[in-house]
């Protein structure tokens, strides 16, 4: 362990060592009410909040998610119909979407992360006009214990606690990595109890970094549940003009356009064109609950393409409400599942791989699945493959 790890390996367990011993915080003291908005959570769908599941590891680590403008333009145009007063706040000239871009390609952390902590920790994304030192110094309360006045295990100000939470949650991310659990006994399939009495059994390493950094569930109104919901709050307004963003499906001009491992970047034929996301596969793909993503099937390009499956989109009209569900580059045809050709769907083919398409008059009702609809409802991390 290196000597920056271990410092922010301590500074963590100082941290949730004081939060072992709080009350518990009301959270839905200065809170938002949209925050606190849970959607529908009686959904068939599974998309509801688990909290033994909060975000997917790939997501959570997905530093190229928002770019400097696009963080900028969220913190001027938010999901409050306001401006946020961090558009225009500035600290050495550095504006602060920047320092949340840079922080989170440093640490490899997804910059809607951080932007969501600087949102459940202290409100900072609802606020429209600077607030107090006091709240700043907090900015997304690492190192900041709330029975303490000020943030005496971290440095205080609003870039330092943007750069103290990327590093500490990337700290964590390692400490899972080499020893299966953090310092305060938070791991993958490891049963811990949170500091309001539930136990939780992470299925991530992303959920299990989030509970060591705020050890609650606090279902309704704060804790985890909090950065659940407002995240994919947020997601949603992102996602809504940028559909598969970074998932299969997705525009790509290489495999680092796509957020995910293994990636696969399907090029174009057409000249200057852009290419697809894709991801190799044998029968099934994962899908994403990151909103307006679309669900995938996995299927086997011609022979002259080779052997190998891959995950494509499925048509949806709730995304791309013209061209038959897909985008205009592709084509939504009817096709069977690799190695299993009993299995059908309706998927958007690329123009830089050739799929053997079944039919019309074959079709039965018992094979025919209509192209889903967008679900705006979902959250982030992934569902079980198709």
């Amino acid at each position: 362990m290196d000597l920056r790890t271990f410092i922010a390996v301590a500074l963590a367990f100082v941290t949730a060592g004081c939060a072992a011993g709080e009350t518990a915080p009301e959270s839905s003291a200065g809170v938002p009410a949209y925050d606190l908005a849970g959607a529908d959570e009686g959904k068939a769908d599974g998309h509801a909040f688990d909290a033994n599941d909060l975000i997917s590891d790939h997501l959570f680590t997905d530093w190229a998610f928002m770019d400097e403008d696009t963080v900028q333009s969220f913190l001027e145009k938010t999901p409050y119909g306001t401006r946020s007063f961090l558009a225009d706040y500035e600290d050495g000239g550095e504006r602060v979407a920047a320092r949340i871009v840079a922080s989170a390609k440093r640490n490899q952390i997804n910059p809607l992360v951080l932007i969501v902590k600087l949102q459940v920790e202290t409100s900072l994304i609802f606020k429209t006009s600077v607030p107090s030192r006091y709240t700043l110094d907090r900015a997304t309360g690492c190192g900041c214990p709330d029975n303490l006045v000020g943030c005496y295990q971290a440095d205080a100000g609003l870039m330092p606690q943007i750069d103290c939470a990327a590093r500490l949650l990337r700290a964590y991310l390692r400490q899972i990595e080499a020893d299966g659990m953090t310092i305060t006994g938070w791991g993958v399939g490891k049963s811990t109890m949170t500091v309001d009495e539930i136990v939780i059994v992470p299925q991530t390493a992303a959920t299990a970094a989030l509970y060591t950094y705020t050890p609650w569930v606090l279902r309704g109104r704060g804790g985890n549940w909090l950065f659940w919901n407002v995240y994919r709050k947020y997601a949603r307004v992102m996602q809504r003009d940028r559909p598969n963003h970074r998932w299969i499906g997705g525009p790509c001009y290489g495999p680092s356009d796509c957020g995910y491992a293994d990636a696969v970047c399907i090029p174009s034929h057409a000249r200057r064109g852009v290419g697809t996301c894709s991801l190799p596969c044998e029968r099934v793909c994962p899908d994403s609950r990151t909103p307006f993503t679309a669900t995938t099937f996995c299927v086997a390009p011609t022979a002259s393409e080779g052997d190998a499956g891959l995950c494509i989109s499925q048509c949806d009209e709730g995304l791309f409400p013209g061209n038959d569900g897909c985008r205009t580059d592709q084509a939504c045809v009817r096709v069977a599942r690799a190695e299993d050709i009993e299995t059908t769907r309706f998927v958007c083919a690329p123009d830089g791989v050739t799929l053997s398409t079944v039919p019309t008059e074959m079709e039965s009702d018992d094979d025919a699945e209509s192209p889903p609809e967008d679900d705006p409802e979902d959250e982030a991390g992934r569902a079980p493959g198709r």
